[in-house]
């Protein structure tokens, strides 16, 4: 009898199954990472946009706080030789417009989840003109607080301000304290 030999270079099922499985897994995990990675970077970014607005918010007040003046009438910021006017959430001082040529009230707010800064025509806080938001209306403020040291008997005060921001679930909050940039004598 002549003895045949068989080419036995394949793969049995049970192997191809088991290799199948593998690669399907594996596969698997690496979608699961793709996924988590691309999710995180979505919230990375978020967090970088609220960042940058919080950011500019906290400098623009921050800049324009520093140029208050002590207001001797205390018809802006609502009493006499003070030079800021602190209530809730709002600050108001008095500040030499530059644009206009005389003495202006400026007050920073928050409403509907947005800073808003409005100036008034005149040094009283009776004549402002319309808000004008500073920050995005995509991004919600939930807290701007206000904290002035040293207001009575102190030649340059400090005003301490906090913003708390927050888009779905990524929080932003930033704090500074600034004094103002002249020196009442």
């Amino acid at each position: 009898m002549i003895k045949k030999k068989y080419n036995q270079k394949g793969l049995t099922l049970v192997e191809t199954l088991v290799s199948i499985l593998i690669f399907g897994f594996i596969s698997v995990v690496l979608v699961n990472l793709f996924v988590v990675s691309i999710r995180s970077q979505a919230r990375i970014i978020e967090s970088q946009k609220i960042f940058e607005d919080a950011n500019y918010a906290i400098n623009y007040v921050s800049d324009k706080a520093r140029m208050a003046i002590m207001d001797v009438g205390g018809d802006c910021v609502g009493a006499p030789n003070e030079s800021y006017g602190i209530e809730d959430s709002n600050i108001r001082f008095l500040f030499y417009n530059s644009m206009s040529g005389i003495y202006a009230c400026r007050e920073f707010y928050l409403e509907e989840g947005m800073i808003k800064e409005r100036i008034s025509s005149d040094n009283t806080s009776a004549n402002f003109n319309p808000g004008v938001p500073i920050t995005s209306s995509t991004i919600g403020v939930n807290k701007l607080s206000f904290y002035a040291d040293g207001q009575i008997d102190v030649k340059q005060p400090r005003v301490t301000i906090l913003i708390n921001m927050s888009k779905n679930t990524s929080k932003v909050s930033l704090q500074t304290t600034i004094s103002k940039r002249e020196l009442e004598i």
